[in-house]
């Protein structure tokens, strides 16, 4: 589908991590190792360290998600949105859905190339305006850090026969001494 963008199209595109034999064998096309020798595409695939992941996402100005046949959340999808970065998504399953709900970016269909293709360059040509939905900062704040932790007191406390909150904690004040997690 990139091969499809326009030759004056000045985007790079990156494929990062450890890929799968039908990309892999996607890469070893002629139209791919083309793009690949004039640097329009570039491939690393192997693991990638934390820090090379999330550089990479910084770096581009959109993360495509496109997995056809995912049916569980996509990290990827997430940590893209926690740097601000629009997705171009698959228009189903848990990607389609979430992606539709909570406003990650471009939807299309990950088994039609022409379709990925018009989304790639529609991305590419608006993602600098493209800003997260209120729905987005909401998904957001519920995959913070403080909230699973918060989340984690609550159930623990709840376990212990507490029915305080883990709100009043989190505020400063201290748990009620009749609660068993206070002994």
């Amino acid at each position: 589908a990139f091969c499809q963008l326009p030759q004056d199209c000045e985007t790079v595109l990156v494929f990062a991590g450890t890929m799968r034999p039908g990309v892999t064998s996607v890469m070893e096309s002629e139209s791919t190792l083309e793009q690949i020798r004039q640097g329009r595409i570039r491939v690393f695939d192997r693991v990638l360290s934390n820090h090379e992941f999330l550089s990479i996402i910084v770096a581009g100005n959109t993360t495509c998600c496109l997995y056809p046949s995912q049916n569980h959340p996509s990290s990827v999808a997430v940590t893209s949105l926690q740097c601000n970065r629009p997705v171009l998504f698959s228009n189903n399953l848990w990607l389609g859905e979430m992606g539709k709900r909570f406003g990650f970016g471009y939807p299309c269909n990950a088994s039609d190339p022409a379709s990925i293709a018009a989304q790639m360059l529609h991305a590419i040509q608006t993602a600098s305006q493209w800003k997260r939905s209120p729905d987005a900062e909401k998904l957001l704040a519920y995959q913070s850090v403080d909230n699973f932790v918060r989340t984690w007191k609550d159930t623990l406390r709840l376990l212990s026969g507490c029915s305080e909150s883990a709100e009043n904690n989190l505020t400063g004040q201290p748990y009620p001494f009749n609660c068993p997690a206070a002994r």
